[in-house]
């Protein structure tokens, strides 16, 4: 599995996983001010005005532009940025924000594989077959537990043994044929 992230000067922002880091450390962000900092890292060298910011981080809750300032002066605190000499964020003043460092976009990958499936229907029968058979032991092992952990005499099975063997047995293979055809 694979989601696009921003690289920039050191940092990468990974939306999909919500997280800021620098050179591989998380970076600790509010959640509004990362969707800020994502909305211009998605149109770097843009003029996203204040209403758009409002729009895409707020969604429509009033606030006042104290809370963009806000929202700016901490993105360049936690980026290492200066208002007055920007290397990442540029004021436009009466208008808006512009991300002007280089950003970088590509494909994170995420640890782990891929499930595959049998493509033909003998690979199908061996999942179900092995499926079932697992469900099956595993149902013949519960109930043997079961079966001895609850009589009073432990050479003498309890009287519904058998009976929950066989309904543990039957429901672990439904259950393991059922997983096998996913």
């Amino acid at each position: 599995m694979s989601g696009t992230v921003f690289v920039f000067n050191g940092y990468m922002l990974d939306p999909g996983q919500r997280v800021l880091t620098r050179y591989g450390t998380p970076v600790e962000v509010n959640s509004r001010y990362l969707d800020a900092l994502l909305l211009m890292l998605e149109h770097p060298g843009e003029l996203i005005t204040r209403d758009r910011f409002f729009d895409h981080v707020w969604k429509g809750i009033p606030v006042t532009d104290e809370a963009l300032s806000q929202c700016v002066a901490n993105l360049r605190r936690v980026l290492g940025d200066e208002a007055g000499n920007p290397r990442f964020i540029e004021t436009v003043p009466k208008h808006g924000y512009r991300f002007i460092a280089p950003v970088e976009t590509g494909r994170q990958k995420r640890a782990g594989r891929a499930i595959t499936f049998p493509r033909d229907w003998q690979g199908a029968f061996t999942l179900i077959a092995a499926s079932a058979t697992g469900g099956g032991l595993a149902g013949v092992a519960g109930g043997l537990l079961y079966g001895l952990g609850a009589s009073p005499d432990p050479l003498k099975p309890a009287v519904g043994a058998a009976s929950f063997l066989l309904v543990m047995l039957s429901v672990n293979v439904l259950a393991a044929a059922i997983g096998g055809f996913g």
